[in-house]
């Protein structure tokens, strides 16, 4: 179960990404077909021409001497 949590947090920060570089009228987004990629959003710029790769990543707020029930540190 830990890991659909996970998953659904990953996924929701690549919309948030999406909808940030979206409100820029000149900067056009695009995401891997399928969702399989080794980038998560590519932009182009519309008045540069500059193309721009980017893998979301999501931070992890865990404590630094935090110990899983399973002894996995």
């Amino acid at each position: 179960m830990a890991r659909r949590k996970t998953a659904t947090v990953g996924l929701t920060n690549e919309l948030a990404a999406q909808i940030d570089f979206a409100k820029d009228p000149n900067i056009l987004v695009f995401t891997p077909l399928g969702g399989l990629g080794p980038v998560d959003i590519v932009t182009l710029n519309m008045t540069t021409g500059e193309y721009t790769a980017y893998d979301v990543k999501t931070k992890n707020y865990r404590k630094s001497d935090y110990k899983a029930k399973d002894g996995y540190e």
